[in-house]
């Protein structure tokens, strides 16, 4: 049973992300364990983190996977139609009738010369090899079954995570939380992604007392009826407030259906919580600033007595 408190590395299950929209994702704090301790924080800051299994197949971490195979297959496209006086980027932005089309033209015009009919054979199966990797308008399940058929970017992925070297993740194991020994499974960390857990939230979910975040819970929405019949300023403002909190809670956490609710997952134990913050400022300094320059300063406090004088 997890323990039921809020502090750095305690994961929370159940948060919605505009990043990965597809499937809930987890909250791992990262405000100071003092700062929580001493309750100098109005509010609480978290790392998103998505299940492993689910990020590579959402959009956004199946094309951090696959980006350099879909490059090399199109380079393959485009290096094949070469050959046949043909331009890869062109075919790939034709729809596929009419790229079928070229290639029935090509191939009645080099009739009895299976050197290059061959070869537009060969363009044809890369077109659709470039096609299965890149999943373009494809869903999870899509992504999925294209892991599946080959799994190698994956796999390399998840080693160049593990050894710091994508920098903007980081994975960790089921055994650094739930202390269950299991490490082939666990939560991609985004360390780019940071959002907030109110103060109130976080009661509301470690709370015995309270009722707890979850689908059942969400404020019932008012008939359109009773927001047209209504003519108390006082009744209406409370309706509207109902309104609010319903779209606040149904966008800050994964309340899709019934049965769905936000708890906590468990804390990251040392030296796990420790590493993760390690790798979280790393990636954080990595982040590169437009400065301002000396005019900017000089600008700046110029103002503070041209203001005056106005």
């Amino acid at each position: 049973m997890p323990e039921r408190k809020i502090d750095q590395g305690t994961i929370i299950y159940g948060i919605k992300s505009e990043k990965y929209p597809s499937v809930p994702c987890y909250g791992i704090i990262i405000t100071a364990r003092c700062d929580i301790a001493q309750k100098k924080v109005p509010k609480y800051y978290y790392l998103v983190a998505v299940d492993a299994t689910d990020w590579f197949c959402s959009e956004h971490g199946y094309h951090q996977a696959y980006f350099e195979t879909v490059k090399n297959k199109k380079q393959n496209v485009c290096n094949k139609a070469v050959e046949l006086e043909l331009n890869g980027e062109t075919l790939l932005s034709l729809p596929n009738e009419s790229i079928e089309k070229i290639f029935i033209d090509k191939k009645s015009q080099v009739q009895g010369d299976r050197k290059l009919s061959g070869k537009i054979d060969s363009l044809a199966k890369a077109i659709d090899q470039y096609y299965q990797v890149l999943q373009k308008n494809s869903d999870d399940i899509g992504r999925r079954l294209a892991i599946q058929n080959n799994p190698s970017p994956a796999i390399k992925c998840l080693k160049e995570i593990d050894a710091g070297k994508l920098h903007h993740y980081y994975f960790l194991p089921q055994d650094a939380y739930l202390k269950n020994g299991t490490k082939s499974k666990g939560l991609i960390v985004d360390l780019l992604e940071i959002g907030t857990l109110s103060i109130a939230d976080a009661e509301e979910i470690i709370s015995p007392f309270k009722s707890g975040i979850y689908f059942a819970g969400l404020p019932q929405l008012p008939e359109i009826e009773d927001l047209k019949s209504c003519e108390d300023a006082t009744t209406m403002k409370a309706l509207i407030m109902q309104v609010a909190e319903y779209m606040r809670l149904k966008s800050s956490y994964w309340l899709e259906e019934e049965g769905d609710f936000v708890d906590i997952e468990g804390i990251i134990l040392s030296p796990w919580c420790e590493h993760l913050m390690q790798r979280f400022s790393n990636a954080f300094i990595r982040i590169g600033l437009d400065n301002p320059t000396e005019q900017d300063f000089e600008s700046v406090i110029t103002h503070c007595y041209r203001k005056g004088n106005q």
